[in-house]
């Protein structure tokens, strides 16, 4: 009977842990993906060659890390992407997270 009652428990225990761990990741999955949007108007191009390639149509953004911006034909290292440019960021897969300096976070998926 105790053995039961102790399996009941860590059942329990378990769910508890469970249910606190969906509920962060939905409010972290929120916070990521909409603390950005109203802001900027960031565009995907495409991914090649390690390289994450994005089109900023709106107003400059301000990072927190440089980026590459297309200046002309050559790629210049920057923390300021000009409205109406290309820039790329160095990314092991397909999507792009750019954290701007006031700290809010945009996630760029193709």
């Amino acid at each position: 009977m105790s053995a039961l009652v102790l399996l009941l428990l860590s059942m329990i225990g378990m769910g508890i842990v469970a249910m606190y761990s969906m509920h962060m990741k939905n409010a972290m999955q929120g916070l990521i993906s909409n603390s950005c949007e109203a802001s900027y108007s960031i565009n995907y191009i495409d991914y090649s060659n390690g390289y994450v390639y994005l089109y900023n149509s709106g107003p400059a953004i301000q990072l927190r890390s440089s980026v590459e911006v297309l200046n002309g034909n050559k790629w210049v290292n920057t923390t300021v992407v000009p409205r109406d440019s290309i820039f790329r960021i160095h990314s092991s897969d397909p999507v792009a997270i750019l954290i701007m300096r006031k700290g809010c976070i945009s996630v760029v998926r193709p």
